[in-house]
């Protein structure tokens, strides 16, 4: 009897959270479909005026979301890049898994998720961090990054982006 009840109680927490995981995975479409396309940004990074691009764009026959990434310091050269990278995210389901590979060398392994109206992503490797995509409305983004540092995420980068197609 008792394990009857507790597999009854499976079937209705798996019934009543069904919408919740719907509307997660809806939230992911909206969020995902807003930062398609190609973004010019002015922020700071590391303390110092700089400039950014990125462009989004499904990839692979679509079974994957590729962000390539360009930053460089305003005050020096800003044609010249201080760091590129590629990464490319799994889509599929809730949470979005993925691979960032950079002029540095570095690849991190990526774990993403929208929290209201921004895709959080964490990344870990030799580094690890957080960086969130707030969407602020169709054509504006706000991007911060966080590193990981002695138990803290600690600022390193924020910018404001418009899109340019």
């Amino acid at each position: 009897m008792g394990s009857l009840i507790v597999a009854a109680l499976m079937v209705l927490g798996a019934v009543l959270g069904c919408p919740r995981a719907i509307a997660a995975q809806g939230d992911l479409e909206r969020v995902l479909a807003t930062l398609e396309g190609s973004w010019e940004g002015e922020g700071e990074l590391l303390g110092r005026s700089a400039t950014f691009v990125m462009t989004w764009k499904k990839a692979l026959n679509g079974r994957f979301l590729r962000l390539d990434f360009r930053s460089a310091f305003a005050d020096i050269d800003p044609v010249q890049p201080v760091l590129e990278s590629h990464a490319y995210y799994l889509l599929g389901g809730p949470t979005l898994t993925g691979q960032w590979m950079d002029s540095r060398g570095v690849i991190l392994s990526l774990r993403a998720e929208v929290v209201g109206s921004a895709l959080v992503t964490h990344w870990t490797g030799e580094e690890s961090g957080r960086t969130e995509y707030r969407v602020i409305d169709e054509d504006t983004l706000e991007v911060i990054d966080y590193v990981r540092a002695e138990g803290e995420y600690r600022l390193f980068a924020k910018a404001r982006y418009r899109r340019v197609r």
